[in-house]
């Protein structure tokens, strides 16, 4: 009998169609079949009472109710539905005028009502066929007037009771169907969900083997910090390191966006950065910054797109003891002697901007123990305080001097406890990158 049941909600479905459209055309014949017992069961009801004009009625409504079937099959999902949300209505408003109000059968427009909710998706289809439906109710409610009611108050009371509980049955199980569908979906959403977050974890991994490396940076820069807390899983925003024969290189850059398309976009420019000094031989921070932003711009800026990133290109070399660096709108920040000064930098990005000059390549002039600090604009633009306004650069700076005397490995936790005090309940606005250099 399952089977049989199986086969026949099933009839109409092809191997081609996706499980939404699988699952729609199997609830179209369930409601169909569904009619035809029911149909079938008040036609032998008031056959045995005598009414065979109500029989004949009934019957029909079983051809009706099982031609939706052969419409699912050979035309298709749309015609049956829409056929099934006009021919149900449309039987129930017969045997409405017919029967009279006391018989109860105006109950069954519920019924044919609510199926559209679980069948059409646009909310313009459901509110037709809803109106078509209360359309015909009304008629039929009219049509009393011409038609005789069942006079027996008794046989008119066993049909009404009927009525009501078949509403009942009905509407239960519209709920079920509906709340199954929601739990589906729930669990759909929670799969994708999850499959997502694996692959944003598993990029960031990727992404956590392309940036610099503590242990290198430390070999390298005996004293520094790294504060780095992206928005998201994965970050736009990078710090990346390399060595070239007596040259140390550190990048501290935010490139265009956050998140999955951020990270996307650090990527490829650690690779232009990477390709400059490794491949290319390209050992000016200058030049460096002018290789990047010509690959992008040639990989990237063809539709006017604007990507690339900001930030800062530092030089450290070990046999002239000498700091260079190449700063694309974000300015280093140097405290010496207990002295704050923002050194300076192009007012332009690494990527497609409205001014396209060559970078300038900056030296640092600075002695034994002077501090550095890269940072990009994610702590400065986050919103928090009691007024909910921008950190601001001028208070950031201001709070890495404050704190400057403290040790490098104070200073961090200092800063961290900071951006989680000024934003407190807000979310989150972009990644935020620090990093302090002792020379």
């Amino acid at each position: 009998m399952q089977k049989l049941l199986l086969k026949l909600l099933s009839i109409g479905v092809r191997t081609s169609y996706d499980k939404d459209t699988i699952e729609k055309i199997k609830l179209v014949n369930g409601i169909s079949l569904m009619g035809v017992p029911i149909s079938l069961f008040y036609a032998i009801l008031f056959g045995l009472n005598g009414y065979y004009f109500h029989t004949f009625v009934f019957v029909i409504g079983m051809v009706i109710f099982s031609l939706t079937t052969v419409f699912n099959k050979y035309f298709g999902l749309n015609f049956a539905r829409v056929y099934i949300s006009f021919a149900a209505p449309l039987c129930f408003g017969l045997v409405n005028v017919i029967s009279g109000k006391d018989a109860g059968f105006y109950m069954g427009f519920i019924v044919t009502t609510m199926p559209a909710l679980l069948i059409f998706d646009k909310v313009k289809h459901i509110a037709f066929i809803v109106s078509v439906s209360m359309l015909i109710l009304i008629l039929s409610i009219i049509g009393y007037k011409y038609f005789s009611p069942i006079e027996d108050l008794k046989f008119n009371m066993i049909v009404h009771i009927i009525n009501l509980a078949t509403v009942i049955m009905a509407a239960l199980t519209v709920v079920y169907i509906f709340k199954r569908e929601l739990n589906e979906s729930r669990q759909k959403i929670e799969e994708k969900q999850s499959e997502i977050l694996d692959s944003i974890h598993y990029a960031k991994k990727i992404q956590n083997t392309l940036i610099a490396h503590r242990s290198f940076i430390d070999a390298n820069i005996k004293d520094n910090f790294v504060v780095f807390q992206p928005k998201d899983i994965v970050s736009g925003d990078f710090y990346w390191a390399t060595k070239y024969a007596e040259r140390f290189y550190l990048a501290v850059c935010d490139s265009t966006g956050h998140g999955v398309p951020g990270a996307f976009m650090s990527l490829l420019n650690i690779t232009f950065l990477n390709e400059a000094i490794n491949e290319k031989h390209i050992l000016n921070v200058d030049e460096i910054f002018n290789y990047a932003r010509k690959k992008l711009i040639e990989n990237l800026g063809k539709e006017g797109q604007k990507d690339g990133f900001d930030g800062i290109l530092l030089c450290m070399d070990a046999a002239t003891k000498e700091i260079t660096y190449a700063a694309a709108n974000n300015s280093p920040v140097m405290i010496s002697n207990g002295k704050l000064t923002k050194l300076p930098c192009d007012k332009m990005p690494v990527g497609q901007g409205e001014k396209k000059e060559p970078f300038k390549r900056y030296t640092v002039e600075a002695t034994t123990s002077d501090l550095l600090y890269l940072y990009t604009d994610g702590f400065a633009d986050q919103f928090g305080g009691p007024k909910g306004k921008k950190y601001k650069y001028k208070e950031l700076n201001e709070f890495i001097l404050k704190n400057s005397a403290l040790s490098l490995q104070q200073q961090p936790i200092k800063i961290s406890d900071e951006f989680t005090r000024w934003k407190g309940d807000l979310e989150q606005v972009d990644d935020v990158l620090v990093v302090g250099i002792r020379i």
